[in-house]
This record gives structure tokens, sequence and C-alpha cells, in this order.
């Protein structure tokens, strides 16, 4: 109680002792993006979250909210400039200079959709960039795609006995895409049963100097920077914070109401059908309030 209450109050709880070669090695921002779904049958809308840390220890953020139509994954390309650019700016006055190098880390995205997501999210991370700093500024970006519900399950042999791999294990060949940029990793120790590693899909990247093995110490520490927690998680910090942003984004929603099992339900949806059933005025969170982690 007593983390989540530091949290809320504007506090930090956790830094990575001496830093990290990332963050410290040139000005790098670092994105956290997801949406969340209403359960299947639902045609409550869709409701996103990017976050984006403010300094060097990744232990502030800026929390934009949003709302879109029903079911639908990719960001809304507006709204995405809009707030990219939001939390550059933002980025500049605090830190006096803009960041030249973007990291972005994007959950819940399927196979079959990371064509549509670079095409279009990845643009529009361009087209922020562009608000924020004029036609000349193009930093170099990394683009992440985090899957956490995988298949993928790796142990060690111990004598007659198979035991979880220790935290910070990566596997980024032999098992990995022949053609593409990945890699799966277990971060955490492993409280019940086998231990479920991520996987990461490096869709984009444009910085020479982010090798493999860099980009994925990253990963191994952003992992231990999740405030609300005295332990390794298994995803990045900037992915939890954003999974949990979109979850109770639609608490601002103007229509939002409770119903008599307490399941939270938005509007009615007994005579429409689509994402038009429960589209309803959206309230968004209030300025002082984002620059705190008020969702941990």
């Amino acid at each position: 109680m007593l983390l989540k209450t530091n949290l809320k109050l504007g506090g930090r709880n956790v830094k990575l002792l001496g830093g990290s070669k990332v963050m410290y090695g040139k000005h790098t921002i670092v994105f956290g993006m997801d949406v969340n779904h209403a359960m299947p049958g639902s045609s409550k809308p869709s409701y996103t979250a990017v976050v984006a840390t403010m300094d060097k220890d990744c232990s502030q953020y800026y929390t934009t909210v949003g709302q879109q139509e029903s079911r639908k994954e990719i960001v809304g390309i507006q709204h995405l400039e809009d707030t990219v650019a939001d939390c550059l700016k933002r980025w500049r006055d605090k830190n006096r200079e803009p960041p030249v190098h973007i990291i972005i880390y994007r959950d819940g995205v399927a196979h079959n959709q990371f064509q549509e997501v670079i095409s279009k999210e990845l643009h529009a991370f361009r087209s922020g960039c562009r608000k924020a700093g004029g036609e000349g500024y193009t930093p170099m970006m990394t683009f992440v795609c985090v899957q956490m519900r995988t298949r993928c399950r790796v142990a060690v042999a111990e004598g007659p006995r198979m035991m979880n791999v220790p935290p910070g294990t990566v596997i980024d060949c032999d098992i990995t895409e022949a053609n593409a940029y990945d890699f799966y990793m277990v971060p955490h120790f492993s409280l019940k049963g086998t231990a479920r590693a991520s996987h990461y899909h490096v869709l984009y990247n444009d910085d020479p100097s982010l090798k493999p093995d860099d980009l994925q110490r990253f990963t191994f520490e952003l992992c231990h920077l999740y405030a609300r927690a005295t332990k390794i998680v298994g995803r990045p910090a900037p992915v939890y914070y954003a999974h949990l942003a979109a979850y109770q984004a639609e608490y601002f929603q103007s229509n939002f109401k409770a119903d008599k099992g307490l399941d939270w339900e938005v509007g009615s949806t007994s005579s429409r059908t689509g994402s038009e059933a429960s589209l309803g005025e959206f309230k968004n969170v209030a300025e002082e309030m984002r620059h705190k982690l008020y969702y941990a």
C-alpha cells in the first residue's frame, strides 16, 4: 500500500543503481503502448494507453489514454500523432533537449498485425516527431512488440530434475524465427510452476549502435523497474503501466456505470450493436494527474 501511495502522490520507488547504458548513452525516451478490449460479445469501445518516460531513470512517466472503436487494435493515427508530439514536447521541456532515440514497447499485437502496426503506428510516431520538432527532427527509433501469451517453456536439467531457468535468461537462436529479429526472455523468478518466457519482436530499428545484447539487457533492466512490486516482473515496466492505464480508462467515460453484480459496464447494449453501442463522451485524466502513476 505504501508503494502505491507514493506513486499516486508523484514519488519514485526504484531506479537502476548506476543507471542504464541505453538511457545514459544519449537522450532516449521510452514509450509503452497497449489497447484494452472488452470481453468477447461486448460492444463496449476499446481503450488505448500511451506512457512515456520523462527521466533517465525510467521512474517518471507521462500517461495519455483514449477511446476508439470496439475491437480495433491499431491505435487511432491522429490521436497517436498528437500524443507523441505532446510527450516529446514535455520531455524536451523537462530535459532541455529533444530526445535523439525513441524506443517503443508495443503490447498485445499478433503476428498477422505486425505489418499494419509498422505501417500505421510507426508512421504516426514519425508524424508526431515532426509536429513536436519540425520537419528536420527525425530521431532514431526502435519498435518492439511484446507477446506475453506464448507456448514457449524453457528449463534446465539439474540432475534427474528439470528446473526453471535463472532470471535474465535470453534465447535468441535455434527456436527463434528464421528471417526475423526476435528473442525470448525469462526475466523473473517463477513463484509457482514453470516460468513463461515473453517473446520480443524487434520490428524496426534504425539505431546502428543499439546491438541485440544491449537491447536485451535494457529490456531486462526495465523488468526491475515496475514500481509497485518488490520483485522482478515478467514484462518491461512501460508495458505494465500502459496495460494498467488502458484497463482503467473506461472509468473516465461519461456514461460509465456499475451493474448490480458489481461487474463494470458502460451504457446499454440491448438495442444497438458494434462500436456505436457504448461510445459516449470521454473525459480524459486531469492534466495534473498525467505526470503521476495514478493507476498504480
